[in-house]
């Protein structure tokens, strides 16, 4: 009677079977990771974003419990940190404001738990800080709004004018304030109006081409202009036109930029 013997194909179809299995079992292993961190990459990014959604919620809430008398009168946006006397004041009371706000849209349809402890403030500026800065910058930039002008503490305007309307306010209560210093700035300004429309009227009254009408006021200009500002002059030409003769006087050299991208600005040679 002979052994027994197993048949050399039956050996190797066992060792494909072996390795097949092998191989699905980690391949399985690989999807199955990549599911739970996909899943637990989605739970970290909807927490972080209920997080910032609420702070930013909170805060706008607790701000815009500002004083309304103050900024329907004189335009000043201010926080009253007593709440109408409902509170002592101070940042603990806005923080606990902000606190109150922050709980009721972090925890409002969450479906597992957030502990939130407490917040942080680690800024504020009061009115009278510095002098009352904050009420001055305010002001400032309201005059800078409804006038028109520049709001930046740069604009030489802005701050004449600030500085012509205190002049002429000294002395306002005992009715013995002079008025002159502010004639003379509201004078001022009305030649250089006039000024400004002659000019306009003289550059796009030439008998000439966009492109020398663009140089001129490129080359008349005693600071580096953008474009919104040429296009205001040369009102009878068309911004693609402005465009193209720009980019023209551009590759010729006739012109220099100054600034590139958005806030681009020409300049004379």
């Amino acid at each position: 009677m002979q052994p027994y013997k197993e048949q050399p194909n039956k050996i190797q179809s066992y060792k494909k079977k072996a390795e097949i299995t092998v191989f699905l079992s980690l391949i399985f292993l690989v999807v199955i990771s990549f599911v739970f961190i996909l899943i637990k990459s989605a739970r970290v990014s909807y927490i972080r974003t209920r997080i910032e959604g609420s702070t930013l919620i909170a805060l706008n809430s607790a701000v815009s419990e500002y004083n309304k008398m103050l900024f329907d009168k004189f335009n000043l946006l201010f926080v009253d940190t007593t709440y109408k006397g409902v509170l002592e004041g101070g940042d603990e009371s806005f923080k606990e404001h902000f606190d109150k706000y922050f709980e009721i849209n972090l925890y409002g349809d969450m479906s597992y738990a957030l502990e939130f402890t407490s917040s942080d403030v680690s800024d504020t500026v009061y009115a009278s800080d510095n002098n009352y800065e904050p009420v001055l910058s305010q002001i400032k930039y309201y005059i800078a709004d409804v006038l028109g002008f520049d709001n930046s503490s740069e604009d030489e305007t802005l701050n004449e004018y600030i500085d012509s309307f205190e002049a002429s306010s000294k002395g306002w209560h005992e009715n013995e304030n002079d008025y002159e210093a502010f004639v003379e700035f509201v004078l001022k300004r009305i030649l250089e109006a006039y000024r400004k429309l002659d000019y306009i009227m003289e550059v796009n009254a030439l008998e000439t081409t966009s492109e020398e009408k663009i140089l001129k006021v490129v080359v008349d200009s005693a600071t580096p202009i953008n474009k919104t500002v040429i296009v205001n002059v040369l009102y009878a030409t068309s911004q693609v036109t402005i465009e193209k003769g720009l980019a023209k006087l551009l590759k010729e050299g006739r012109i220099q930029l100054i600034t590139k991208g958005r806030y681009s600005k020409y300049f004379r040679v």
